[in-house]
């Protein structure tokens, strides 16, 4: 279970972030847009961060107590996770504006990543070895950094505190 000790505390922590963007700089109408953005996707934003944190709890449990019941939870997580992610993340699938549209692609292409990556996830819980770990991390790895600088730069362009970071 040290595999998934890893994991945690990778989930956990901050982790190195790319910037996108500078909202220092952003015209009047680059915030109204980032602020439209989040008024058409804050609330599939969100579900994103819960569904992620949902799967962190349970890699949690498992790294406690690596019982079957525990693999076969979290496993039932990652998946409902999976399936929630991947009718999130097409709601992303809009055409940049433009104003922000590298962040835009950062947030649909972290998704789909993290999407991904639970279902790396499930294959995990199903035969815990360390290949499908190191599956499981090099994509949650890259989803977690292209959602958290996408979202980030909207939010920060839009002046808006908090942003849905996983």
């Amino acid at each position: 279970m040290k595999l998934v000790s890893a994991f945690a505390a990778m989930a956990l922590g901050t982790g190195a972030l790319i910037g996108i963007g500078d909202a220092t700089a952003a015209s009047r109408s680059q915030i109204q847009q980032a602020r439209a953005y989040i008024k058409k996707h804050g609330a599939d934003a969100n579900r994103v961060k819960v569904n992620i944190l949902l799967a962190q709890i349970d890699v949690l449990r498992v790294s406690k107590s690596g019982t079957q019941a525990n693999l076969t939870k979290l496993a039932i997580t990652a998946q409902q996770a999976h399936d929630n992610l991947d009718d999130i993340r097409n709601n992303f699938a809009e055409s940049s504006s433009g104003a922000f549209g590298d962040a835009e692609v950062m947030v649909f292409a972290g998704a789909n990543d993290l999407k991904n990556s639970m279902g790396a996830l499930v294959a995990w819980a199903g035969s815990p070895n360390a290949a499908t770990l190191a599956h499981f991390l090099t994509q949650y790895k890259e989803g977690r950094r292209e959602w958290n600088s996408g979202v980030r730069a909207i939010w920060r362009m839009a002046h808006k505190s908090k942003p849905p970071t996983v």
